[in-house]
């Protein structure tokens, strides 16, 4: 099966609710906030990965203006399709786009249990500047990571 990547389109909305809901049932973003964020184009950029014609991946940036840090907002691979390498190309695409907007920094919230993320993160340059409790639920909290583009700008060219 081919993999392939290629921007949000509005019809992709509601499957990409229906993964979000399947992997994250306690911290999920609506419906509602997915069409938020759509709306948000130009500021925003989302990707979605396929198999096919199956969305099996997504990963959202922020980065409002030229030259502004950009913030990485969602990034979620179907638990069939991860440890594939989806996650890394979906992180590549964020990047590339941030220092096309010719973002100084990047940063990103990550849930402190998922490890194969930080991981990831990590490899790419990013550290942790701060925590934020019960972020995604009571009990659920969030690692704030942030990289400057130099380093991730070395990164997404190996």
């Amino acid at each position: 099966m081919t993999i392939s990547y290629r921007t949000v389109l509005r019809a992709d909305l509601p499957t990409l609710f229906a993964i979000e809901a399947e992997l994250y049932p306690v911290d999920a973003w609506s419906l509602d906030i997915f069409e938020s964020e759509f709306d948000g184009i130009p500021d925003t950029r989302y990707y979605v990965v396929a198999e096919g014609k199956e969305i099996v991946g997504y990963a959202g940036l922020f980065s409002p203006l030229t030259g502004e840090v950009a913030d990485i907002q969602t990034m979620t691979v179907v638990k069939s399709e991860q440890g594939k390498g989806i996650g890394k190309a979906l992180l590549k695409l964020l990047l590339i786009e941030a220092l096309r907007r010719e973002a100084p920094d990047v940063l990103l919230e990550v849930r402190e249990d998922n490890a194969s993320a930080i991981g990831l993160y990590q490899s790419a340059g990013f550290e942790e500047i701060s925590r934020r409790k019960n972020y995604y639920a009571p009990g659920i909290h969030a690692i704030i990571m942030a990289a400057p583009s130099h380093l991730l700008s070395e990164w997404v060219t190996r």
